[in-house]
């Protein structure tokens, strides 16, 4: 797919967890405490190469970042960063992961924390995934 010339990606987005278990029961019992879904979202491929290299940089550099994902001019907006965050308990190794997503008709901000494991399994499957598209 392409806007204005730009090659792009559609994804669709979920993610779903507990953050702990209320009463006692194993955890495949407890009820999810969140879940979310976005559909159709448009991301620049070039972007998505952006992100990539960012966050295989943070394993050898642990530094901040930010990507705007979406294309250029289009109307909904989308940006992921790992950082530093003062509403969150972050620390050394385990920066808190942002999406914010913005439409005409919603708006979603989704923020937790991740560690070093979590943001190379990241990487490595949003390699294998890029992979496979074909520009």
């Amino acid at each position: 797919m392409r806007i204005r010339e730009e090659p792009c990606l559609v994804l669709e987005l979920r993610s779903k967890g507990d953050a702990f278990n209320r009463d006692g029961s194993p955890p495949d019992e407890v009820m999810e405490d969140y879940a979310f879904q976005l559909f159709q979202v448009v991301v620049s491929r070039d972007r998505m190469d952006e992100l990539l290299g960012h966050l295989r940089r943070w394993q050898t550099a642990p530094e901040d970042f930010s990507v705007d994902l979406e294309p250029e001019g289009h109307a909904a907006t989308f940006t992921m960063e790992v950082g530093m965050r003062e509403d969150m308990r972050c620390g050394p190794g385990k920066p808190a992961f942002t999406l914010y997503y913005s439409s005409v008709k919603n708006r979603v901000e989704v923020t937790f924390i991740v560690d070093p494991s979590c943001l190379q399994e990241w990487a490595d499957t949003l390699e294998k995934a890029l992979a496979t598209v074909v520009s």
